[in-house]
């Protein structure tokens, strides 16, 4: 991973893929995916996105302040869709997906090995409204993958998800419905 200047992260966002959430409490680790997000400012870097407010992640970040907002390829697409279909409340799901991590450089919460990029990021502030809490962070810390990255776009490599609706998602212009149980429990 090569670290890139926090303010340039709307960038890497164009197109809007699947984003995934990464929190931690107590040695607690909870990741749930992400799609309602968008960038809010550039100076400051602050990229807003909505949690349910009964979601265990809402609860999380509301307490700590801290996140990871990861870029996930196409290869973790089965563990983003069930971590979003499982609460963190009754399982750790890192530790039950066995899923590679590092730790981040200044936030506690892990980052995801085989994600594209991540945004490090603080709480800068929170509004409710209806249903959701719409939280503000700002990105603290950058890294991008130089393969899938060039530091101003994504590349040929990167195997960038969409998610069009419920198990229906979209890579490199191919359809993907997932179904099924994927993972013992």
């Amino acid at each position: 991973m090569r670290q890139f200047p926090p303010n340039t992260y709307n960038q890497l966002l164009v197109g809007h893929p699947l984003l995934c959430l990464s929190t931690r409490r107590d040695r607690i680790n909870n990741l749930i995916p992400l799609t309602w997000y968008m960038p809010a400012s550039q100076n400051p870097p602050i990229l807003a996105f909505t949690l349910i407010r009964t979601c265990y992640s809402h609860e999380i970040l509301r307490e700590t302040g801290e996140c990871v907002v990861g870029i996930p390829d196409l290869s973790i697409l089965k563990e983003l869709h069930y971590c979003g279909l499982r609460t963190g409340r009754d399982i750790e799901k890192l530790r039950l997906l066995e899923l590679s991590t590092s730790r981040a450089a200044m936030v506690s919460p892990l980052l995801l090995s085989s994600n594209l990029a991540h945004l490090e990021c603080m709480v800068w502030d929170l509004q409710e409204i209806g249903d959701r809490i719409i939280y503000y962070v700002n990105v603290v810390h950058l890294t991008a993958d130089e393969i899938a990255w060039d530091g101003g776009h994504w590349t040929e490599e990167a195997e960038l998800v969409y998610h069009l609706h419920g198990q229906t998602y979209m890579c490199k212009g191919n359809k993907i419905v997932l179904t099924g149980q994927y993972f013992n429990q």
